[in-house]
């Protein structure tokens, strides 16, 4: 039987990221169908048709699911219209993956969650730090060598980002620490430092916490600086864990882990080069969802796990709001 895969948002993170992952899938799986995608430029839904194999193209997503009808959705829109379309979606019955965040505030990722409980449908969010294939591999690392963490130092550096709210690209942070600890966050202390660039001021932003299972947690947002990096340390009893994650167009590509005991490194284990879909979590997030929903599996990261990153990003994207309206 045909399992047909639609996608709706044909911008630059469908075309850097899922529209290849997609074309993988399809080569590496059978009776699988790119069936149609959509955008409001139909000559960018085009593109993306011919440049990864999907059938048709519609500027009208609605009219694409009514004649398409796909097994899955697969939603790459800006974060305003990502719970609007969501609801709509999910009420006409159709499993969905979305980007992240889902929805602006708390209020929206709910409307979600109840648009999927209400219509007993699926839907998957898309945080792909969490399916890095170097992340994955430094877990399960941890876990084999039973390393019982209790520090997490998190960092996200960028040259000269003076976006205007950041706060939608720090939720990833946000939520691969909180994936990590398995815990939730308490007791979170902010800080927001404006830099002067050119003729905007970047924003960096700071965070600690204790998690609720004891594993205290910092997170450092860094848009000032001269390099591209994203990495995680993990300390526990005598062991630290270096995780340099291979971000599109960073320092650290390929990545690499670094494990110390007691001052001497135990292991060094380089990252594979690989497409940046494959290295950033891409293909996997994406044939995990898409497995999962074939084989019927829990989708997850589910909303409940995303619900308090979107409340941290609210409140990071508030404080933004008020430094520099002053």
């Amino acid at each position: 039987m045909k399992f047909k895969i639609a996608t709706i948002g044909c911008g630059f993170i469908a075309h850097s990221s899922h529209g290849p992952a997609h074309k993988k899938y399809k080569t590496e799986n059978s009776n699988i169908t790119l069936a149609a995608c959509c955008d409001t430029n139909i000559e960018e839904a085009k593109k993306f048709a011919h440049k990864f194999g999907y059938e048709k193209t519609y500027t009208d997503y609605i009219q694409m699911l009514n004649e398409v009808q796909p097994d899955v959705v697969c939603l790459f829109v800006p974060p305003h219209l990502t719970a609007q379309f969501s609801c709509t979606i999910l009420k006409l019955k159709y499993p969905l993956l979305i980007e992240k965040p889902p929805g602006v505030n708390r209020k929206e990722a709910e409307q979600i969650k109840v648009a999927a409980k209400e219509n007993n449908t699926s839907f998957m969010v898309a945080f792909n730090r969490r399916f890095m294939p170097i992340m994955q591999n430094a877990l399960a690392y941890v876990k084999e060598s039973k390393i019982d963490i209790s520090v997490i130092d998190y960092q996200m550096v960028r040259n000269n980002r003076t976006d205007d709210d950041f706060s939608t690209t720090a939720i990833h942070g946000i939520d691969l620490v909180k994936f990590i600890a398995n815990a939730e966050y308490t007791n979170i202390s902010y800080d927001i430092q404006k830099v002067p660039i050119k003729d905007k001021d970047a924003t960096n932003i700071f965070m600690q916490s204790p998690m609720k299972n004891g594993i205290f947690a910092k997170l450092s947002f860094v848009n000032s600086a001269g390099t591209i990096i994203e990495r995680v340390t993990l300390h526990g009893k005598d062991h630290t864990i270096f995780v340099n994650l291979p971000i599109w167009n960073g320092y650290d590509a390929p990545g690499e882990i670094i494990h110390i005991k007691n001052g001497s490194i135990v292991e060094i284990i380089a990252g594979e080069e690989s497409d940046m879909y494959i290295s950033n979590g891409f293909y996997n997030e994406n044939k995990t969802f898409f497995d999962s929903l074939r084989n019927n599996k829990p989708l997850e990261p589910n909303i409940d796990s995303c619900l308090q990153p979107i409340d941290i990003e609210h409140t990071i994207s508030k404080m933004i709001k008020e430094k520099f309206s002053h």
